[in-house]
């Protein structure tokens, strides 16, 4: 990831009234080279049906609501 790009989408989610992540099945369980914002900021995750159950069940005991599309 862009460094510059890093930084401005952390200014957008710091000033966001909600935080809707869109991820498909591949993204979750890797570990990335930057952060943008911890997963207890996130407050609604769209994702996929492949998405693995287990995953879910974990984002959900977080408190993150969950949308498979």
């Amino acid at each position: 990831m862009n460094p510059l790009e890093t930084m401005t989408d952390r200014v957008i989610v710091q000033c966001a009234r909600e935080v809707i992540l869109v991820a498909d099945h591949t993204k979750f369980g890797k570990v990335a080279t930057s952060i943008v914002a911890l997963l207890i900021t996130v407050h609604k995750i769209i994702t996929d049906e492949q998405t693995p159950l287990d995953m879910l069940e974990e984002l959900c005991a977080l408190g993150i609501q969950v949308i498979q599309a």
